[in-house]
């Protein structure tokens, strides 16, 4: 693992570089939010270092804001749209930093250091001036001095969980003053479930399939799913995707494609909540939906949604559709006879997209009017090194959403009730060891590790 991720910039860009090196140094010492902070200082020396040295850029950017500044760069082509979309991320989790709004910084902290050297790279690529210019080696992380626990303190730390409950009263107790000045709590109409006189029963129940916090609308998130939502890849990809169809002012199909179960419905229900007046020129389309005429098939009211995209309509429309749809659901559109004859330059653009090739890798499936954003392209785990390694930031952050000691956790102040009256559970104790760092991290190595077995399986 590389110990000095940027150091192509040192001998032309000092400053830079040592900006970078105060990131690095944060992130080793734990302080995440700071090296989140720092990232975004470095971010907004290479935007003002982009205007001082293009000779395209010839404007007086005192007054802007980083926000106007990437925008401009980005607007006037100086940079790339994965660039433009780096810079933002880096600046909005910086300003999150700064107010104390990173609810897991140390995943984010990792995240915004890959960024930083994605802007770096295009940043040293497109503007040093050096007649030999340095080679940038595949980003590889940051060294971060190894802070494992060996396996004696782990054993240790297991065996005094299972001492009792008298010592975890205490320990609980102690967390419940530390997390009294919490800025975000559940609101006092917060509905605790109670299951055999468990609240924490109650609260990993509803993360069963049965649960009817399974199932999904359009309507507003329930406190509890605003709680555990977790930002993905492609959420984040699918933002941009509406922003910048938004902005072309045109006709746009966007589909968001994936399995039952993939958090197709959900990821709308956020969209919809948060995000009301990008969503509103937009109409929402769920192929799983069930027509009103019985009579009709999906296939068949897939079509009558889909009318303004059709050999007649395609060219003429300025509708904006989001359509959630399941890949065979597709496949069966496309064979169907309405794609042979009425969408038949439909069929074409999404034949030529290729979508259904596993071996044709792409950054992204677009060919205007339409746009293909496919959970099927966004792993659970991501490659660490250049090497067969991974590890998962979705799971490591999910799993801190259910043991993070704060009082807007619905499990953890499950939890402190069941401590208060108490509750003699092995659910508990259960709940005390998942809550283990080391514990959490060899349960992501096996439901990895399983991901990757079945993935085998279905290539072969």
């Amino acid at each position: 693992m590389s110990k000095n991720t940027f150091i192509f910039l040192k001998d032309e860009f000092g400053n830079i570089y040592d900006e970078c090196m105060v990131m690095e140094d944060l992130i080793r010492n734990t302080n995440y939010e700071s090296a989140i902070t720092q990232s975004r200082k470095v971010s907004e020396l290479i935007v003002n270092q982009i205007y001082k040295l293009d000779s395209y850029l010839k404007m007086d950017i005192d007054e802007w804001d980083l926000k106007t500044k990437i925008y401009r760069l980005s607007r006037k082509h100086i940079i790339t749209y994965q660039i433009y979309n780096d810079l933002n991320e880096i600046r909005k989790n910086g300003n999150k930093a700064v107010h104390g709004k990173i609810y897991n910084p140390e995943p984010t902290a990792m995240e915004m250091h890959q960024l930083l050297f994605n802007v770096c790279k295009y940043f040293y690529e497109n503007y040093n001036t050096s007649m030999s210019p340095e080679k940038i080696d595949p980003y590889t992380g940051i060294d971060l001095k190894s802070k494992e626990k060996p396996i004696e303190e782990i054993l240790k730390r297991l065996e005094e969980l299972e001492k009792g409950s008298k010592t975890t009263k205490n320990d609980s107790d102690s967390d419940q003053s530390n997390d009294s000045n919490d800025e975000h709590k559940l609101t006092d109409d917060y509905d605790f479930i109670e299951i055999n006189g468990s609240y924490l029963n109650g609260e990993l129940s509803r993360l069963k399939n049965s649960s009817q916090e399974s199932v999904e609308g359009f309507e507003k998130l329930t406190e509890f799913k605003q709680y555990l939502h977790v930002t993905r890849d492609i959420q984040k990809e699918l933002y941009s995707k509406i922003q910048e169809s938004v902005d072309q002012k045109t006709n746009k199909l966007i589909m968001l494609c994936g399995s039952v179960g993939d958090g197709k419905s959900h990821l709308m229900s956020y969209f919809n909540q948060y995000y009301p007046d990008l969503m509103s020129n937009f109409e929402v389309i769920n192929d799983a939906t069930e027509s009103s005429d019985p009579e009709k098939t999906n296939i068949d009211r897939l079509a009558h949604k889909l009318s303004a995209f059709n050999d007649k309509n395609i060219n003429k429309t300025d509708k904006k559709i989001i359509l959630l749809i399941n890949l065979g659901v597709l496949n069966n559109f496309i064979d169907s006879h309405y794609a042979k004859n009425d969408f038949t330059k439909l069929s074409s653009i999404l034949n030529d997209l290729n979508i259904f090739d596993v071996n044709d890798f792409k950054d992204n499936f677009d060919k205007e009017p339409v746009s293909i954003i496919s959970f099927s392209d966004n792993n659970l785990f991501e490659f660490n090194d250049g090497t067969s390694n991974v590890s998962s930031n979705y799971l490591e952050e999910l799993f801190s959403k259910i043991t993070n000691k704060s009082d807007d956790n619905p499990f953890y102040a499950a939890f402190k009730k069941d401590m208060k009256n108490e509750i003699n559970s092995p659910i508990l104790y259960n709940y005390q060891l998942f809550s283990l760092k080391e514990v959490q991290n060899i349960i992501i190595d096996i439901i990895i590790k399983i991901i990757r077995k079945l993935s085998q399986h279905v290539n072969y």
